[in-house]
C-alpha cells in the first residue's frame, strides 16, 4: 500500500514537471525567444532529510547564488607621509641595486629628455620678440610653462635624472636599505648619463642649424657662464630643492 502511494506522488510529480516545461516552451514559441525563457531546470528528483521528493519543476538556486557577496577591497592612493617615506626608500634601494650600464643608458635618456624640453622653450621663447621686448616676464612665463615637458618624459618613461635620483637613492642610503658605495655608483653614472644625453642633443641641435637664427641660447649660456661660484651654487641649490 505503501510503495502505491509513493507510486502514485512520483507519478505526479513527473506529471507537474512536464506540464511546467510545455507551459515555458509555449511562451517562447509566442514571444519568438530562441533561447528557453527563465532559468534552466534539468528535470532531476531531489531527495531531502524526510525522503520526500520535491517537484523536479521548481527553480532551486545554486550555492554561489545563495552565498554572501565578495568584500571588495577599496584601494585608496593617497598614503599617509611615513608610508611615502618608506615607499621612497624602498624605489631609492632598487634604482640604487640597478647595474652600472643600465643607470648609464638610463641617464643618458634622461638628460636627452631634459634638453629636448630646453629646446622647445627657447624654440618658442624666441619666436617672440615683441613680447620679450615689452614684457620680458611674459617670456620667462611661457618659456616655464613649455620646460617642464621634459621632466615629464623623464617621469613617465623611467628615466634617471641626477636631482631625483639624489634624493630617492639618499634617502634608501639614511634608512640602511642600500651601501655608500652602491650610492656613489648611482650618483656617477646618473650624472655621467644626463651630461653624455644633453651634449648630443646640443650636438645634433647644433649641426642641423635649426636654432641658427634664434640668439636666446647664446643670451642664456653667456648669462650662465658669467656668474660666480657662490652665486651658481646657491642657484642650483635653489633650483633642486623646488
Amino acid at each position: 500500500m505503501q510503495a502505491g502511494r509513493l507510486g502514485l506522488h512520483r507519478t505526479g510529480l513527473d506529471a507537474h514537471a512536464k506540464l511546467h516545461h510545455n507551459q515555458v516552451h509555449a511562451v517562447n514559441l509566442v514571444t519568438g525567444m530562441s533561447k528557453p525563457l527563465g532559468p534552466q531546470v534539468t528535470p532531476v528528483r531531489v531527495r531531502n532529510a524526510s525522503s520526500r521528493y520535491i517537484p523536479s519543476g521548481r527553480y532551486i538556486p545554486s550555492a554561489a547564488s545563495t552565498s554572501a557577496p565578495a568584500s571588495v577591497q577599496q584601494i585608496n592612493s593617497v598614503h599617509a607621509p611615513g608610508a611615502n617615506y618608506n615607499a621612497v626608500a624602498n624605489a631609492g634601494a632598487a634604482k640604487a641595486a640597478l647595474p652600472s650600464w643600465k643607470i648609464l643608458v638610463a641617464g643618458i635618456l634622461a638628460g636627452s629628455y631634459i634638453a629636448f624640453g630646453a629646446l622647445l622653450s627657447v624654440s618658442l621663447g624666441g619666436t617672440i620678440p615683441g613680447i620679450a621686448a615689452s614684457n620680458p616676464g611674459i617670456q620667462k612665463l611661457i618659456m616655464g610653462i613649455v620646460f617642464p615637458l621634459g621632466l615629464m618624459i623623464v617621469t613617465l618613461c623611467g628615466a634617471e635624472l641626477f636631482n631625483g635620483n639624489t634624493a630617492v637613492v639618499t634617502t634608501a642610503l639614511l634608512e640602511g636599505k642600500t651601501t655608500l658605495s652602491q650610492v656613489l655608483k648611482s650618483f656617477f653614472f646618473t650624472l655621467l648619463g644626463n651630461w653624455i644625453g644633453s651634449v648630443l642633443v646640443a650636438v645634433a641641435v647644433a649641426s642641423s642649424g635649426i636654432m641658427s637664427s634664434n640668439s636666446i641660447p647664446l643670451v642664456i649660456a653667456a648669462a650662465k657662464t658669467s656668474l660666480g661660484f657662490q652665486t651658481v651654487f646657491i642657484r642650483a641649490v635653489l633650483c633642486n630643492s623646488t
